[in-house]
């Protein structure tokens, strides 16, 4: 029974690290709507971010766990928050979760690391710190799981969970038999 676990271990390590994601994503501020930005704690609506332009992206996650996010921009001072279940522009320190003016200091760059569970919807809100300030953007988010655009109930697995899926179950069969 002994010599069975090693290769269990090492299906589960690898489902580990197959179920890693990074997701990139290019978008774009200019010409977008507008709204009144909280300040980075969902406290109050500061006089510095009335009438910004925004983009948000709405996602979810296979996994719970803690999750990075990093948007840069060229030659505008960029401003990020996250909301869960819901996002309204006409309330925007309703569902608020962080939010974030200079990433680790940085002059231009914004993000942070916080924690995400599996089944629910979460908004990245790209915006800018105050008026007349918007552009492109480049977004990453990594973290433990698969990171899912839109609607993941609309999401269908990759070919590739499939045959790791099918691979470990097979694994499993194979190692019942040899006992």
């Amino acid at each position: 029974m002994r010599h069975f676990t090693f290769p269990i271990l090492c299906l589960a390590f690898v489902c580990q690290l197959a179920s890693a994601g990074t997701l990139s994503f290019d978008g774009t501020t200019a010409g977008g709507p507008t709204w009144n930005r909280p300040d980075a704690y969902g406290l109050y609506l500061p006089s510095a971010g009335t009438d910004v332009r925004f983009h948000v992206l709405e996602f979810s996650v296979s996994e719970s766990g803690l999750y990075s996010f990093l948007e840069t921009t060229a030659g505008w001072d960029n401003f990020t928050v996250l909301y869960q279940n819901s996002f309204d522009p006409g309330a925007p320190l309703t569902n608020f979760m962080i939010g974030n003016d200079d990433y680790l200091g940085s002059n231009g760059d914004s993000g942070f690391d916080h924690v995400l569970e599996s089944g629910i919807h979460y908004f990245f809100v790209s915006t800018a710190f105050s008026e007349n300030s918007s552009g492109a953007f480049a977004l990453t988010i990594t973290g433990p799981g698969e990171i899912y655009l839109g609607d993941p109930a609309a999401d269908v697995p990759e070919p590739a969970t499939f045959a790791l899926s099918a691979a470990g179950a097979g694994l499993l069969v194979w190692l019942r038999r040899k006992r």
